[in-house]
């Protein structure tokens, strides 16, 4: 999978892998694991319809934290000297997991209304002209850590349609797209292209504080 071109049908693929490394040792598990877990799915079930993603059981991986999740997908599509595109700045625990793979990771800059799409493009075409190979970019898209900014409506399709363009993956990560105050919930990039985005969540980032 690391070596083969990012097309739709590789993308999905590696899906699958992951839900396979991962499951059977979820199975193995306690009874008291299999209803949390089923707990899990169920939140993640509401929670990605209340987002327009269509998702079941059969397409949701429960993970100890999408970190985790972002260290499976590091570890299933990365290469040493693979490159990692992702914002300026970005989530320091998931840049300590791509340099941990030897990923070269690469920033693209954001203002007020988050990624800026132009940039974002001069950046594919500068590593496309290098002959680097991006295997994926990494964004979280609402309530960012650590800069705090959401993504503009206008620019979602637009990042969306760039990513597709050069074949790049998109990893949205989006732990924090419920804690807004005033209720408003954004487009996610998955909702917009299904085929081409691995989206995480995070039950924690509810129920914690909540519970506290």
């Amino acid at each position: 999978i690391k070596d083969k071109p990012l097309t739709t049908p590789t993308m999905q693929e590696s899906a699958v892998t992951c839900l396979k490394l991962v499951r059977p040792a979820a199975d193995s598990g306690s009874r008291s694991r299999d209803i949390s877990s089923n707990m899990a799915v169920a939140f993640h079930c509401a929670h990605a319809t209340h987002e327009g993603i269509e998702a079941d059981s059969a397409n949701i991986l429960i993970t100890t934290g999408s970190q985790q999740a972002v260290d499976l997908i590091t570890e299933i599509m990365i290469n040493p000297g693979d490159v990692v595109v992702c914002e300026a700045p970005s989530y320091l625990g998931s840049l300590g997991i791509f340099r941990a793979y030897e990923a070269e990771v690469v920033q693209s800059p954001i203002d007020a209304d988050g990624v800026i799409p132009q940039a974002l493009e001069e950046t594919f075409t500068r590593l496309e002209r290098e002959g680097r190979k991006v295997k994926f970019f990494y964004a979280i898209p609402n309530y960012h850590n650590p800069a705090g900014v959401c993504v503009s409506e206008e620019r979602r399709p637009q990042i969306v349609e760039i990513c597709k363009r050069h074949h790049v993956l998109i990893v949205e990560d989006n732990p924090y797209g419920l804690l807004g105050f005033d209720g408003r919930t954004y487009t996610s990039f998955k909702s917009l292209a299904p085929d081409h985005v691995v989206y995480l969540g995070s039950v924690s980032k509810i129920f914690a504080p909540g519970y506290r």
